[in-house]
């Protein structure tokens, strides 16, 4: 009776903080939309290349921008450094008033919020309660990422919409959509690669491997087409500011960037730790195909991958959102492992989660506030920019080595399970037949 109680006790004590957190996350969402309104800036050079293309201009011309604004006698916008894909998914936005243009897109990225964790859930924790899925969705309501990622009008929600789609197509073999839904991910470049070892789960996949890397092509050439004579000019453009993205690479690591690159030249000769990470990239490739689950794709799977894209290449604040699937399967740890490992898994999952609501440089304000004259308040953005990266480093190995064991689990009690059968298979077989045998 005490232990019904205490239960009752803690399931109401749970309630009542998913709910507080529910009500945060979506004021958290509100401000993100609110304030989107206003900036939007992430979605202002994608929206004016899309534009200067459906007027016949090259989309990578500082010249043909300025045209756009100052018709429009708007401010002075960058070049996109997203691909022509981009450009292409962006034109019939492009087509609208800025101002409807921008409304629209902020909405859609709050669609895409719940479309997305309706996307997850089903993917890959089906199996949690009511309770346990609004405390998750919460959650998901609640990260920076989220907030940021609205309030800049970025487009990492929409990736990430293709990729789950890309996910779930492939756990249902269908090839087609599975292949146009990652090959949508080349929209924004960095993610593909990383979730393209998705397809190692069966060689079926090879399908939409294909198609995947036909649709960016063929929307390439479209986008070309549209330039006619300039096509050569935009392809140069684009090249000079693709070469712009390597520069970001050497930021510092204490203002809440996932890439470990940082913290691999603040101990090595940058040019070394280039080339180390340059190397480690591949290999990791290579082990994630080669231990890639043969059935459905899992959290352990897909959040391993996710990590991989962290840490592997430079990320801004708003891609912190892949973190939400690895932090999930960590305190999931499955049920058959032992106690100790799901507790391991269940620290770097509360670790996880502080920086899923506030990135390392807002957690060093925190104590800025609390301590102003500490003398050791000056390093702090950058121990934590570093324990950061160490967290997804760790989260990374934990759950490649938790998908490991618990896929050699099923392999164990499957075979066990196998020659039980045939154990009872033979003690029932008649003996004529044994005699004839």
């Amino acid at each position: 009776m005490q232990l019904l109680q205490q239960r009752s006790s803690l399931l109401g004590i749970r309630g009542v903080v998913a709910s507080l957190l529910l009500v945060y996350g979506l004021v958290s969402v509100g401000i993100g939309f609110k304030n989107s309104l206003r900036y939007s800036q992430d979605f202002e050079p994608v929206y004016f290349a899309a534009r200067a293309w459906l007027s016949g201009l090259n989309p990578y011309s500082a010249d043909a921008i300025h045209r756009i604004t100052e018709s429009l006698k708007f401010h002075e916008v960058e070049i996109t450094v997203y691909p022509p894909p981009a450009v292409l998914v962006v034109s019939p936005l492009a087509m609208l008033h800025w101002k409807v243009a921008r409304f629209l897109w902020a909405t859609m990225n709050v669609i895409l919020i719940g479309v997305c964790f309706l996307f997850m859930r089903r993917n890959f924790f089906a199996d949690a309660g009511v309770l346990e899925t609004t405390l998750l969705l919460a959650i998901w309501l609640s990260g920076i990422a989220i907030r940021v990622l609205v309030a800049n009008g970025q487009h990492s929600l929409l990736i990430l919409f293709f990729v789950l789609a890309y996910v779930s197509a492939l756990d249902r073999n269908r090839q087609m959509a599975g292949g146009i839904g990652l090959g949508l991910t080349f929209y924004k470049f960095t993610w593909t690669p990383f979730f393209s070892i998705l397809v190692a789960t069966s060689r079926r996949n090879l399908r939409a491997l294909w198609i995947a890397i036909a649709l960016p092509l063929t929307m390439t050439l479209l986008f070309l087409a549209r330039l006619g004579a300039m096509a050569p000019d935009a392809v140069i453009g684009y090249w000079q500011q693709l070469t712009l993205l390597t520069r970001v690479i050497d930021r510092d690591p204490g203002v809440g960037f996932s890439s470990v690159y940082p913290l691999l030249a603040s101990t090595l000769d940058p040019d070394i730790a280039r080339m180390l990470l340059y190397g480690i990239i591949p290999l990791v490739f290579i082990l994630l195909v080669r231990i890639a689950p043969a059935s459905a794709i899992t959290s352990q799977s897909f959040g391993a991958v996710s990590l991989f894209c962290l840490w592997a290449v430079y990320h801004d604040l708003y891609d912190g959102l892949l973190l939400f699937v690895p932090l999930v399967a960590l305190w999931r740890t499955p049920v058959n492992a032992k106690t100790t490992v799901r507790m391991i898994g269940r620290a770097l999952s509360a670790l996880s989660l502080v920086f899923w609501f506030a990135a390392p440089s807002k957690v060093a304000a925190v104590f800025t506030v609390l301590f102003p004259q500490s003398v050791w308040i000056s390093t702090l953005p950058l121990v934590l920019g570093s324990l950061f990266r160490l967290t997804v480093i760790a989260d990374f190995v934990f759950l490649v080595v938790v998908s490991q064991i618990t896929r050699w689990s099923a392999g164990t009690s499957a075979s066990i399970a196998d020659l039980g059968d045939a154990c009872r298979n033979a003690a029932e077989r008649p003996a004529s037949n044994c005699s004839a045998s």
